[in-house]
């Protein structure tokens, strides 16, 4: 989350009353979630503002908004501009991941062809960590970040391509069942019936992508 750095806000406890815009039901609307019980407040206690991540600011962001939910690489470059700052971050709060999402039915008929794909993240993901500095570089032009900013963004996680776990599988269901509860979903959702899962003849080869 940050804030600009003329802001008076200055505390978790401060947002009552706020207006913080965030990409709805995403990683960063779990985290709110969690910020705001963290200081004793709902999400009913602030005021929502949904618009997809972007940096830099306009001025009508600024009108329209008091705080900001950001991720990376966006909140990179958000930190390096020196107009923002950061009143909390997830770290020890969430555990964030990333999935690839296809059609049940396309995955069904194509495992060749998934397989394929997974293979090249992975070899991808091993290049990033390898080479962030170079793999910063290809990416500002495509998304038009500094590469500083970029490289940054890199080095804050991991870019290994692997299944979904156990662990992952739980974590996915309680932010399901906790946007369920808060009205974010209209139905409940069994993560683990939306998960696609290989013929094991094909797991060996994205190992060893």
């Amino acid at each position: 989350m940050v804030v600009p750095n003329a802001s008076d806000i200055r505390s978790l406890a401060q947002l009552r009353g706020k207006r913080i815009a965030l990409n709805k039901g995403s990683n960063v609307h779990w985290l709110l979630v969690q910020l705001l019980e963290e200081a004793g407040l709902g999400l009913d206690d602030v005021k929502i503002v949904y618009a997809p991540p972007k940096y830099p600011l306009t001025a009508s962001d600024y009108l329209s908004a008091d705080a900001w939910m950001m991720w990376d690489p966006v909140l990179s470059a958000a930190e390096r501009s020196g107009t923002l700052r950061v009143l909390a971050t997830g770290e020890g709060r969430v555990s964030n991941h990333q999935f690839y999402l296809t059609r049940r039915q396309y995955a069904q008929q194509n495992e060749e062809i998934i397989a394929g794909v997974v293979a090249a993240l992975v070899k991808t993901g091993k290049f990033i960590d390898r080479h962030r500095l170079e793999a910063a570089q290809l990416l500002a032009g495509e998304l038009g970040l500094d590469t500083a900013s970029l490289a940054c963004a890199l080095a804050r996680r991991s870019h290994q391509t692997r299944e979904m776990d156990m662990q992952a599988i739980r974590a996915q269901q309680t932010i399901a069942d906790r946007f369920y509860a808060l009205g974010l979903l209209s139905r409940p959702v069994a993560v683990r019936e939306a998960m696609w899962y290989a013929r094991e003849r094909l797991i060996e080869p994205w190992a060893a992508a």
